[in-house]
C-alpha cells in the first residue's frame, strides 16, 4: 500500500509541475517502458478533475441545502419596531447568496476558458528543419520523428536530458508542443516562454501557445497581452486568431 501511496503521490506531483528534473525524468522513463503505468497516470487526472468538480457541485448544494433550512424572516409588528433592527436571516441570505454566486461563476469561468481553448488549439504541425532554418542533427531528426509519431513522453525526456546547447529551437518547440499535448501546462508555458524570448523562427508561434497555456491554466490576464501583441501583427498568421479570440474573451 505504501508503494502504491507514493506513485499516486508521484503523479500529482507531477501533474502539478512540483516534481524536480530528476524525478520526473524517472518517472516519465518508467511510463515509457510501462504502458500500464501511463494509462494509470491518465485516469487519475481523470478522476482528480472529477473529484474536484464533484467537491465544488458538492459544496453549492451543502450551501443550498442550508438556505432552505433556514427559518422564515421575522417580521417586525410596526415600521418603527422594525427601523433599528436587520433581520439575521437577510444577512445569512445575502452571504449564502454571495457565496454560491461566486461558485457558480467560478466554475463558469473555469471551464469556459478551458473550452474556449479548446476551440482554437491545434498542435503544432512539426516542419521539415532544413525550411524553418532547424539544423539536421541526428537527435533532432528522432525527436521530430516520435513527435510526428505522437510519442509525446518520448519526445518530452530525449529533449529533457539534451545539454542546452544541443537543444535548437526545433528542439525547443517539440518539446515544448508535447508537453502541452500532455496536458503538462506548467512546464510547456516555463519552455514557451524561453522560445518567446531567444528565437526568432518560432517566436510568434510561442507565443500563440503560450496564450493558450495560459487560458488553460485559468490565468486569462497573462494570455491577453500576448494576443494583443499577436493581434497587431498583421502580416502573422496568427494575427486573425488572436482578434476573435480576444473577441471570445470578452
Amino acid at each position: 500500500m505504501k508503494d502504491y501511496n507514493e506513485i499516486i503521490e508521484q503523479f500529482e506531483q507531477y501533474l502539478d509541475g512540483e516534481l524536480d528534473a530528476t524525478a520526473q525524468k524517472k518517472l516519465e522513463v518508467a511510463m515509457k517502458d510501462d504502458s500500464n503505468l501511463a494509462k494509470a497516470l491518465e485516469e487519475h487526472k481523470l478522476l482528480l478533475a472529477g473529484i474536484r468538480y464533484s467537491a465544488r457541485n458538492n459544496l453549492k448544494e451543502k450551501l443550498v441545502a442550508f438556505d432552505e433550512q433556514l427559518p422564515p424572516p421575522m417580521i417586525p409588528e410596526s415600521a418603527s419596531e422594525g427601523t433599528g433592527k436587520l433581520n439575521w436571516y437577510y444577512i445569512a441570505a445575502a452571504v449564502l447568496l454571495l457565496v454560491v454566486s461566486g461558485i457558480a461563476f467560478y466554475n463558469y469561468n473555469f471551464s469556459a476558458y478551458d473550452r474556449i481553448a479548446d476551440n482554437y488549439y491545434k498542435p503544432h504541425e512539426h516542419v521539415t528543419s532544413g525550411t524553418r532554418g532547424g539544423n539536421n542533427s541526428e537527435p533532432t531528426q528522432a525527436i521530430a520523428e516520435l513527435y510526428d509519431q505522437e510519442k509525446y513522453l518520448e519526445v518530452i525526456n530525449i529533449a529533457s536530458q539534451m545539454s542546452e546547447s544541443e537543444r535548437s529551437e526545433e528542439v525547443l518547440i517539440l518539446q515544448a508542443s508535447a508537453l502541452m499535448a500532455m496536458k503538462n501546462y506548467d512546464q510547456a508555458i516555463s519552455v514557451f516562454e524561453h522560445i518567446s524570448k531567444v528565437s526568432s523562427i518560432y517566436k510568434t508561434e510561442s507565443m500563440w501557445y503560450l496564450s493558450l497555456s495560459y487560458l488553460y491554466k485559468n490565468k486569462v490576464d497573462a494570455a491577453v497581452p500576448l494576443l494583443n501583441e499577436l493581434a497587431m501583427q498583421k502580416s502573422s498568421s496568427y494575427s486573425s486568431k488572436a482578434e476573435k479570440l480576444l473577441e471570445d474573451l470578452k
